[in-house]
């Protein structure tokens, strides 16, 4: 069942951090700083831009420097996982000078799959939209 995300992680060239949970992420003059758990020490790599795909509990336990808007933190705050929050999608799903917001959570799709794989392409368009490069053409059969 895990064998694509694991292909997936292999390609990526050592880059995944399993079980190391992220603490803060720091908005710097270049990027962002992100420090992160491995056992009991707390590490650090840096990023041009960061992609949140966690849930929003997740969310609620990583300091941010400096704080997400307040509208944003509102709804991080306020999310809970049934029908009547679909109207927290929309902010959400905005991305956030340099930071950007994936998962089922953050689309119209809440609780589906199908959530997890728009809200991911929608992300990886922003990023790409936002560092000048194209999207990558499709081969093969469309949806």
């Amino acid at each position: 069942m895990d064998r694509l995300p694991s292909a997936m992680a292999a390609s990526l060239n050592g880059i995944i951090r399993y079980n190391a949970p992220v603490v803060r992420v720091e908005r710097q003059s270049t990027g962002f700083r992100v420090d992160y758990r491995e056992g009991a020490a707390v590490r650090r790599t840096e990023a041009a831009r960061v992609v949140f795909a966690v849930p929003a509990s997740t969310m609620r336990q990583i300091d941010m420097k400096p704080r997400l808007s307040r509208v944003k933190e509102q709804a991080i705050e306020q999310l809970s996982y049934y029908d009547g929050v679909r109207f927290l999608m929309p902010v959400l799903a905005s991305a956030e000078n340099g930071l950007h917001f994936a998962g089922e959570h953050t689309s119209i799709w809440t609780g589906w799959m199908e959530g997890a794989l728009e809200s991911g392409e929608r992300t990886a368009r922003e990023v790409l939209n936002a560092t000048g490069r194209p999207w990558p053409e499709q081969t093969g059969p469309t949806r």
